[in-house]
């Protein structure tokens, strides 16, 4: 639970590839909006491991070097378990990598889940789209993002 006065970035990472790099994103926005930086670790049940134990070890690693506190989650409905931890936590962004992110479907129930907070996706080229906060209305059921430099 965030206890702080300003809600944290949380950034989600199902694996250890795109860490550093959503880590780095994370970092830049908790420093541009004066707030700390949380990672969650989300896995399925089933992919618990001595490889994965070793995964959790690399992830802990990158997000103590900035600075950031890490849960780690293991849960089968990974997007529920997301928008809850981010609700339980207070989160005002959540960063993802749009490669990692349980597939492209995901940016549109994870809007729906937390239509209140900011969604930054983390592409390939290294290039951010940002999905701010909408109200959801039979109008509007689908944001459209909007690049950010």
């Amino acid at each position: 639970m965030n206890t702080s006065a300003t809600p944290p970035v949380l950034v989600c990472s199902p694996n250890r590839t795109s860490c550093k790099r959503l880590i780095s994103v994370g970092e830049a926005l908790a420093k541009e909006h004066h707030c700390s930086v949380t990672m969650l670790f989300l896995q399925p049940q089933e992919l618990v491991s001595k490889t994965v134990a070793e995964d959790i070890q690399t992830v802990y690693n990158i997000a103590s070097r900035a600075k950031a506190t890490i849960t780690v989650l293991f849960n089968d409905s990974p997007l529920l378990a997301l928008a809850v931890y981010a609700r339980q936590i207070n989160a005002a962004r959540i960063v993802v990598d749009e490669n990692d992110t349980f597939g492209h479907a995901a940016f549109g129930v994870l809007r729906t889940l937390l239509p209140d907070l900011t969604i930054t996706v983390l592409q390939k080229n290294g290039q951010l789209l940002t999905f701010p906060p909408t109200e959801i209305t039979e109008q509007n059921r689908h944001p459209h993002p909007t690049p950010v430099p």
